[in-house]
């Protein structure tokens, strides 16, 4: 790196960005077998992953940096036929490890390769009417998505050892929807509840007000065990709390509700594809 670059690098270790730092999520393939609709993973790299030798590396790259926590997304990410390997390989570098998946990928066999490795596992719920997943684009040709086969699936992950944590997207067509009896049911650790980010055109016609939202979250204030911690997230800034990592390696953010890139990690290192993204530009 030349001293004109180097003089441009602002020190990514302030307390906000390491706390930043500490989670980050590595989206390992755009390919999925559902068609959310306001799904925020299109950047364009369909198909295109890093080899597993690349990846091992993103990976070490990140602990060296300061990564504490790793989650695995998509698109699919079971879909990435080597996410074993890598989950296996952060958690044998100290990382809690975590997938954040539609659960159509969990198979006896996958949970087989990921035992003693996987700690998380964060299911996408967004509805329990199959109408309403069908709207959304949560559905798959090859499995029958139903609230049958949330509750059986997270009876399966639970069984598994693993634990859950149930992430859902509020928007307008399941803003009136009570979920109340698969939350208690399941009784995730965590549920995550985002107001939709239309951050495509074709994800506008989901786009919910704040009242909406309000709805939403008022109805199931109440009915929720208090052995679950959960939190409703209105500003659904991805990048606000952890970085983001693309398929290709890239530091990426929606902070304008649209991406923005860095460099790739393997090309510049973490501290200065973390500037492209977060450090406010010095004057020439």
């Amino acid at each position: 790196m030349n001293a004109e670059l180097k003089q441009r690098i602002v020190n990514f270790e302030t307390p906000s960005m390491q706390k930043k730092f500490v989670s980050v999520k590595f989206l390992v393939t755009e390919i999925c077998n559902f068609a959310c609709k306001y799904c925020f993973s299109g950047h364009g790299l369909r198909g295109k992953t890093l080899p597993l030798a690349h990846a091992f590396n993103l990976i070490n790259a990140l602990v060296a940096a300061g990564c504490k926590k790793l989650s695995f997304i998509g698109g699919e990410p079971t879909l990435y036929t080597e996410l074993p390997e890598l989950i296996k390989r952060a958690k044998s570098l100290g990382l809690v490890t975590t997938i954040v998946t539609n659960g159509t990928g969990l198979t006896d066999t996958f949970i087989s390769k990921v035992n003693g490795s996987l700690d998380w596992v964060c299911l996408s719920i967004d509805s329990l009417c199959t109408q309403s997943l069908r709207v959304i684009g949560r559905t798959s040709r090859k499995q029958n998505i139903d609230a049958d086969f949330y509750y059986k699936l997270a009876d399966k992950v639970k069984g598994a050892g693993h634990r859950l944590k149930i992430n859902t997207v509020v928007n307008s067509i399941n803003y009136d929807e009570d979920l109340s009896g698969l939350i208690n049911y399941t009784m995730p650790e965590r549920w995550r509840i985002f107001k939709v980010l239309p951050v495509t055109a074709r994800a506008g016609k989901f786009a919910i007000s704040s009242e909406m939202f309000s709805y939403f979250r008022d109805r199931h204030r109440d009915l929720l065990n208090p052995g679950i911690e959960a939190d409703f997230v209105e500003n659904a800034i991805f990048s606000a709390t952890y970085v983001l990592v693309d398929p290709i390696g890239r530091i990426f953010t929606n902070d304008s509700q649209k991406h923005i890139y860095s460099s790739s990690i393997l090309d510049v290192g973490v501290e200065y594809a973390l500037n492209q993204i977060y450090a406010v530009p010095l004057a020439v």
